[in-house]
């Protein structure tokens, strides 16, 4: 009787437990923003923001990402990034599992958007 009881209690914790721990955000994001195309790769802590200007132009920033899924609109601080003096800060929301509706970037946690209107959006689809 008790290894049962034990046994379903690990089942129900392994399950509970890997849907409240995994990461929405992890995988690879595109979306444009006026004549740039943006690519962001999110991982367990790390991130990429590739921005692609008229084809040729390419800016590649890597550094860490917080993320804050508690909050309404949910803030996303890119901090630690190589060859960048600062961070970027912005927020998100998630319209579904496969699209984010997200504010344009800035570089001072204090000038970061507090909503995302149709003036600083950029909406980024998941890569399968």
């Amino acid at each position: 009787m008790f290894k049962n009881i034990l046994k379903y209690t690990l089942i129900i914790f392994l399950f509970f437990s890997a849907n409240v721990l995994a990461n929405p955000l992890e995988g690879k994001w595109t979306g444009n923003y006026e004549d740039s195309k943006i690519i962001f790769e999110f991982e367990k802590k790390y991130c990429s923001i590739k921005i692609i200007q008229n084809d040729k132009n390419i800016e590649l920033y890597e550094g860490q990402y917080e993320v804050d899924f508690k909050k309404k609109p949910i803030p996303l601080n890119i901090i630690k990034i190589k060859n960048y003096t600062g961070g970027f800060y912005t927020i998100i929301k998630f319209s579904d599992e496969n699209h984010i509706i997200m504010s344009k970037l800035s570089n001072r946690k204090r000038t970061r958007p507090i909503e995302i209107n149709k003036i600083n959006v950029i909406f980024l689809a998941k890569v399968k």
